[in-house]
């Protein structure tokens, strides 16, 4: 392949890419087919195909893309928290996970709720990129706090740990994707002080659970 023509490829890869960002995060997956796709980016069908295995590698490129910046900062505060050898490190982990979830899920600039709606769907049995939301965010997150609990709680049951975790998880996802409900039965609108609010419910709803779990 000669210069030019891998700068074309090049060229043509990253149209797609900055194209299906923007598509995907307005449409969603299933509002975005693959000639809204290529006549956007002005390139060909087979260019999908060829650049990234189809439709569906370029979602999840796309979703791995929009997460894992945001994921990253997150999960960096979340290990210099478990770093740390003062006595509430479960609660300074699990403050940094919840909060940071949150921090990105209140973006109220369209990409940001574009994003909750990605996030939203991608936690539902019709997921089209679960296993990426499961390899940048939850699984690495669920290790460093797991690792945690474990080191500040050497003797709590295994089982009754995981499940605590997979709640805490449940809860945040919970209030991010249900924010219209959450709204209508609280009477409250998402500001920063009902956020804060949330985020420590969490956070000794959470710590409650552990508790439980350690007990047993």
């Amino acid at each position: 392949m000669s210069i030019r023509t891998e700068k074309e490829a090049f060229g043509t890869k990253q149209r797609l890419l900055e194209t299906a960002v923007r598509l995907f995060l307005r449409h969603g997956y299933d509002g975005v087919s693959i000639r809204d796709l290529t006549e956007a980016a002005a390139a060909n069908v087979a260019s999908i195909n060829y650049h990234f295995g189809g439709k569906e590698n370029l979602y999840k490129e796309v979703f791995r893309q929009l997460i894992g910046d945001r994921a990253e900062g997150t999960l960096s505060a979340m290990r210099r928290a478990a770093a740390e050898d003062d006595p509430p490190v479960v609660r300074k982990v699990l403050t940094e996970y919840v909060a940071g979830f949150f921090k990105g899920a209140m973006d109220a600039s369209h990409a940001g709720r574009g994003l909750v709606r990605m996030l939203a769907n991608e936690i539902s049995e019709d997921g089209k990129a679960t296993d990426v939301l499961l390899d940048v965010v939850v699984m690495p997150a669920h290790k460093i706090l797991r690792a945690a609990i474990r080191k500040a709680h050497p003797d709590i049951d295994e089982d009754r740990m995981i499940l605590s975790v997979i709640s805490t998880s449940g809860q945040v996802f919970h209030f991010i994707r249900a924010r219209a409900l959450v709204t209508r039965l609280t009477g409250k609108d998402y500001s920063p002080e009902f956020v804060s609010q949330v985020v420590e419910h969490i956070i000794e709803f959470s710590l409650l659970g552990l508790q439980s779990a350690i007990k047993k």
